[in-house]
């Protein structure tokens, strides 16, 4: 099965702007989790905190490998 050149070109493209519109979630998730372990005075349960952004960073990593393994597994444009 040879794939077309402009089909693999849009999986790229496609995977490139899915890559760089998420970037700033995971990047966001990852500044909770400093901040949480940086300020631990600041909350009642810093642990709680902590975990919402590994959980947002966590899950937009999730959802970005799913969306990367629909557009590789797409046969037409």
């Amino acid at each position: 099965m040879t794939e077309s050149v402009s089909i693999i070109c849009a999986r790229f493209i496609c995977t490139v702007i899915l890559h760089l519109s998420q970037q700033d979630e995971v990047a966001r998730g990852l500044d909770l989790m400093k901040y949480a372990l940086n300020h631990r005075h600041a909350f009642l349960g810093y642990k709680q905190a902590f975990l919402m952004g590994f959980l947002q960073s966590f899950m937009t990593i999730g959802v970005e490998t799913v969306n990367v393994l629909v557009i590789l597994q797409s046969n037409t444009t």
